[in-house]
């Protein structure tokens, strides 16, 4: 499994994240092709340049503009990403990323994030940002990110409202579950943007994982110091700490919720950072047949996530609880059949294959394009995944 980690020690920006990517191995052209999927190639200069920080060199990624963009609400750029020629992974996670930082904006203003009107949200590089940065780690086949402790640094910055105290109040409000350490810097070193990409993708934070690395960026930021360092490597199956992992888990019970809402409610809950969501049939109070609604979210996504539980349902609270789990290591693989190629997931255990599971779209569109029945495309694929057990 492809493991991306952010040492964050000196800053993340959007800029720098993106520009950490390009110096991975995300082509230029890949991100100027994002960009012109939404419609904003005539709109952006993009500039990537080779440059230094701390004596290490680095990229950097400056996004400028002619005329000045226009203020644009969570609806304005949701509709740009729906409307985009981009991958569906990328566009959900993108349309995520916007939402948490809408709803951190919201809880800071006090406002419902539908009415959030505000130019972080609504900058032409915000958007370059965060579309870049997950269209890099899907060109990049990254499955997997986590991060370092965040420095808390000190001072002031200057924006639309006045000057506000760092870190800025929406940084905290999308890092709630993140870890800090204190810095000495007075100067902005973690931006809302960066914020809202680490909310949305970083699973984890803390010291990195057992990796096999394969390769470093660095992402220059505007400030001499600022520079942030992204690290690829697969995940080592062996390490015994190695699919540990901090999540919190997320419950409500309902009895009162039309279960034809059940369904986008749950690709809602995925598409905005759960890592799982999944109803459970129970009997609540007074004999009533009610639904108990799970989510599993990194602890970093969960405020989004309760507070749209309270918006979305009828429930008037949510449990919230830390726990500590235990994953297999997880590779793809790709079989041969009679009808096609089909990808397997192998799932590992100190470094043994343990399980074999054929990805069950992939046989569903040889099923249909050779007009054949799926169970007999599966039961080809299931043979296939067998041969690859010890």
């Amino acid at each position: 499994m492809s493991h991306l980690y952010l040492d964050c020690s000196r800053g993340i920006s959007g800029d720098m994240a993106v520009a950490a990517l390009l110096d991975l191995g995300f082509p230029e052209v890949a991100l100027r092709e994002t960009v012109a999927a939404l419609g904003l190639s005539g709109q952006v200069r993009l500039a990537v340049s080779a440059t230094s920080r701390c004596c290490v060199g680095a990229t950097g990624l400056a996004v400028s503009w002619d005329a000045p963009p226009p203020l644009r609400r969570l609806s304005d750029v949701l509709s740009l990403i729906e409307e985009g020629r981009l991958p569906a992974p990328v566009a959900a996670r993108a349309a995520a990323t916007f939402r948490l930082l809408a709803a951190a904006e919201g809880r800071v203003h006090r406002v419902p994030p539908e009415e959030i009107h505000f130019h972080e949200l609504g900058a032409l590089d915000t958007l370059v940002d965060v579309v870049g940065f997950t269209a890099g780690l899907h060109h990049l086949g990254v499955t997997r990110v986590s991060a370092s402790p965040v420095p808390w640094f000190r001072g002031r910055v200057a924006t639309s409202h006045g000057p506000l105290p760092l870190p800025a109040p929406a940084v905290l409000e999308l890092l709630r579950g993140a870890t800090f350490f204190p810095g000495e810097a007075e100067e902005e070193l973690v931006t809302p943007t960066g914020a809202a990409l680490l909310a949305t993708h970083a699973a984890s934070f803390g010291p990195p994982p057992p990796l096999r690395l394969t390769a470093v960026g660095y992402g220059a930021g505007t400030r001499d110091g600022s520079l942030l360092r992204a690290v690829l490597g697969e995940e080592y199956p062996g390490a015994t700490e190695a699919g540990w992992e901090e999540i919190v888990v997320l419950e409500t019970n309902l009895d009162d919720l039309d279960p034809r809402l059940y369904p986008p409610l749950l690709e809602r809950l995925l598409g905005e950072g759960a890592l799982d969501a999944f109803l459970t049939p129970t009997l609540m109070k007074k004999g009533r047949p009610g639904t108990q609604l799970t989510a599993l979210a990194p602890p970093a996504a969960a405020p989004a996530l309760c507070d749209l539980l309270l918006r979305e349902t009828s429930t008037l609270g949510v449990r919230v609880r830390p726990v500590r789990r235990r994953t297999a290591g997880r590779q793809i693989r790709p079989v041969e059949t009679a009808y096609g190629t089909v990808r397997v997931k192998l799932s590992l255990l100190d470094g043994t294959v343990v399980g074999a599971t054929p990805e069950l779209e992939d046989c569903r569109i040889l099923a249909q394009e050779r007009s054949v029945p799926l169970k007999r495309v599966l039961a080809a694929a299931q043979a296939a995944a067998a041969a690859l057990l010890p």
